[in-house]
């Protein structure tokens, strides 16, 4: 059986990542256990679970980076885990003016403990999109879906999927106000 600590374990091991052949005009810049991404629509910020610093050295480091987007004129994502060390990551953050987005919720398990067909509610389909025609129906759809989504990769892609009318996007599930989730 794996854990809760085990599984946490193995995704904390990813980051922050930085892949091997960046896509053209993006560069990803290390310096300690921070990488700030440049050269999207804004900056982006991961570190590892542990940034690596505490108190006024944290603050210094988060100016830094703020400053740096800033100077830019980009504004800047600094993606946070609820794990996270130090435990006033957070707090230092909205002290120097980052605005928290919506929270996001990553899902970790077992591939194959997780790879089963949904149970989903009485009176919801779903199906998968592949051909341009399929689509015509996301033109009139909303962008939310029952409490969860789902994806499931084919021939690499994750194609989008309809929950009885209403549009998934593919990629991670978002928390929204409401007790629905939009997809981003």
């Amino acid at each position: 059986m794996t854990t809760h600590a085990a599984l946490l374990a193995a995704y904390d091991a990813l980051r922050p990542w930085v892949p091997a052949n960046p896509p053209p005009g993006l560069s990803y810049e290390q310096r300690g256990s921070v990488v700030r991404v440049v050269g999207q629509h804004r900056g982006f910020i991961d570190t590892a679970r542990n940034v690596g610093a505490q108190g006024e050295a944290l603050d210094a480091l988060i100016t830094e980076q703020r400053d740096f987007f800033a100077q830019r004129g980009e504004a800047v994502e600094w993606k946070t885990r609820g794990h996270d060390q130090p435990p006033d990551l957070p707090a230092r953050l909205l002290a120097a003016g980052v605005v928290p987005e919506n929270r996001e919720a990553v899902v970790i398990g077992v591939a194959e403990q997780m790879a089963v067909d949904p149970v989903l509610p009485d009176g919801v389909m779903l199906r998968q999109v592949h051909e341009p025609g399929d689509f015509a129906m996301s033109l009139t759809s909303t962008l939310v879906a029952p409490r969860s989504c789902r994806r499931r990769e084919v021939e690499g892609r994750v194609p989008l999927q309809f929950w009885d009318g209403r549009k998934v996007r593919s990629g991670p599930c978002r928390a929204a106000a409401s007790p629905l989730v939009t997809a981003s």
